[in-house]
């Protein structure tokens, strides 16, 4: 061998070098991925604190706002009560029934005080003062008795209560009877403050739902400043009963709020909505809050919610927008590489094969090596092409978000599935060609009318398809077990071509699907009566990015190389014939492929 031999010789295993190294991912492919896929994360992140820290700031808002309101609403109805009180201490005489009611009507309780069940007044009667106030009150009440009977020694009935009608079971109803009741009116009494008594069960609540008792106590002397002047001086209480089903819908009006409320007083519920019966009811709150408030005596829990009305007023996509598409972005770039890199690592197996025999193989490597190049600048154009409109189009998209225009945002979203899509489609087609066997799929039974059918099904829309007719003969009775992908790969190929390719000046194309059992082999023939391919191209019609119809060519050329290449790889081979008015191609395979 000439030294001018081995120097190209050597000239070429440098080569190969150089082409190993560029056949992996280098650290700066790497450094790109990971900082896109940091500052993806880091906006994500960002935005995604800022929405959930808005949530909480909402939801505390809400969750405040019905603690005060109840607050509120409970400190509207102690002035009621102790305004009351200044009602029985203007009469020096003391009150009887006809000067309360005209008090209570002054009131007004159904429209200022909704939620209230009414107001009343309960004396305090020692077991030796018992006879006369009975006598007394029956003077203009004939009726009224206390009950129910016990065995103490002094009486908290409820001796006048407005509206009586609503609540004439009430009347007479003796707070020394029941322990909650007892409690709390002494608590009242001793402390000479208002004082409400634990869950008790109303008597005129037919549903028997929790509700409670109200207390403002009242002395023969204004203020009494001992325990021992307010028990010597205790004459009884201005109260109020409240069911507490109706309080809360006369405090908090749920078509104004997004949170839901439950209220305990120790281990007791007063009320509930954490429950299905509530439409607006989230079983899997996104945010609970709970707050304890000191209420007149008794502490109440409120146990707060979000619902299901906050999840929709608080639902944002903007996150997930930037996240998704920042990986879609990721995702791309890293399969641009795998592909480039594949297709370098192919070109590096190709160049040893040269190189071992390289007298013979000098012509065929310049080839391949310009093959290469114009393969590698046609697949980089065609995968930059949908990387650079889906940027744009993610861009208008997180821009219309943040804008509040939802109907654009979701158009351009549709438009970078679309590119997606097809670039997803281009990278499998670029994966299939530079693989050296089907990596991944196992042979399976292919139903070719079905395939046939769906094949036709999607190129319906494409132009001219309505003016071919398309004539089929499948033997059902052929068994074929191949690699589904690469069938599919070859019939779509060889249809769509006979459609893209059909003689414009013919009123009469077809296009035949036949197939036929010969031997050992299935036999696929596609025919068709269109363009044809010269004579003189026949030859090189299964190569890369040839074209044979400039004025109707359409795709990049790799169509028949993939088909031919895919025939190889399956175990079979596709050849061409020119049937003088069209053209013709057999594809055979056979019936099993491992």
């Amino acid at each position: 061998m000439t030294d001018k031999s081995n120097s190209e010789i050597t000239d070429i295993l440098d080569e190969q070098t150089r082409l190993e190294r560029s056949g992996r991912l280098h650290w700066f492919h790497w450094f790109i991925l990971v900082g896109s896929l940091f500052l993806t994360f880091g906006a994500w992140y960002l935005v995604q604190s800022e929405v959930e820290q808005k949530k909480q700031i909402l939801f505390d808002r809400e969750a405040e706002q019905i603690v005060a309101l109840v607050s509120e609403r409970m400190q509207k109805y102690e002035d009621a009560l102790w305004s009351g009180v200044a009602a029985v201490h203007s009469q020096s005489h003391g009150i009887d029934y006809a000067e309360w009611k005209r008090f209570a009507d002054t009131l007004k309780i159904e429209k200022k005080y909704p939620g209230i069940n009414g107001i009343g007044i309960i004396f305090y009667v020692p077991q030796d003062d018992l006879s006369a106030f009975l006598e007394r009150e029956r003077e203009m009440r004939p009726d009224f008795k206390i009950h129910p009977d016990h065995n103490g020694n002094e009486y908290l009935p409820i001796t006048y209560i407005e509206p009586q009608a609503y609540n004439a079971q009430a009347v007479g109803l003796d707070m020394a009877h029941e322990e909650n009741r007892y409690t709390a009116a002494l608590k009242a009494r001793d402390s000479g403050k208002s004082q409400i008594t634990a869950p008790i069960t109303l008597v005129q609540d037919k549903e028997k739902t929790p509700g409670f008792l109200f207390y403002a106590p009242y002395y023969q002397e204004a203020e009494p400043e001992t325990l021992e002047d307010r028990r010597d001086h205790f004459v009884g209480m201005v109260y109020a009963p409240f069911i507490f089903k109706q309080l809360m819908d006369g405090t908090l009006d749920r078509a104004k709020r997004s949170v839901g409320i439950s209220i305990m007083d120790g281990d007791q519920v007063l009320y509930n909505e954490h429950t299905f019966l509530f439409p607006d009811f989230d079983a899997e709150p996104m945010l609970k809050k709970i707050i304890n408030v000191e209420m007149y005596g008794r502490t109440w829990t409120f146990d707060i919610w979000s619902s299901l009305s906050f999840r929709e007023k608080t639902k944002s996509s903007e996150p997930i927008v930037i996240l998704l598409g920042g990986i879609v972005i990721d995702g791309l770039l890293l399969s641009l590489f795998i592909v480039m890199v594949r297709a370098n690592h192919n070109a590096v197996k190709f160049g040893k094969i040269m190189a071992s025999n390289y007298q013979q193989e000098a012509e065929r490597l310049e080839e391949a090596n310009a093959e290469l190049e114009e393969f590698s600048y046609r697949t980089s154009h065609d995968l930059r092409a949908p990387l650079v409109a889906s940027e744009g189009l993610l861009g208008v998209a997180i821009q219309s978000i943040q804008d509040g225009s939802t109907d654009v945002a979701v158009q351009s979203l549709e438009h970078v599935r679309k590119s997606m899509q097809k670039l997803l489609q281009l990278i499998q087609d670029l994966l299939v060609l530079t693989e050296s066997k089907n990596i991944g799929e196992q042979a399976q039974t292919i139903d070719v009318t079905k395939m046939l059918d769906d094949v036709l099904e999607n190129l319906k829309h494409t132009d001219g398809f309505d003016t071919i007719q398309v004539k089929k003969d499948i033997g059902h009775n052929i068994p074929v077990v191949s690699k589904k992908m690469r069938f599919r790969l070859i019939l779509e190929n060889l249809v769509s071509n006979a459609v893209k390719y059909r003689d414009p000046d013919k009123n009469d194309s077809f296009i035949a699907v036949s197939t036929r059992d010969e031997g050992n082999d299935f036999v696929l023939e596609v025919t068709d009566n269109g363009l044809g391919v010269p004579e003189n191209r026949q030859s090189q019609m299964f190569t890369m990015f040839k074209r044979f119809h400039p004025q109707v060519s359409y795709g990049s050329g790799l169509g028949l190389y993939m088909i031919k290449k895919s025939a190889i790889m399956m175990g079979g081979d596709i050849v061409y014939k020119d049937t003088g008015d069209g053209s013709s191609f057999v594809f055979t395979l056979p019936r099993k492929v491992s």
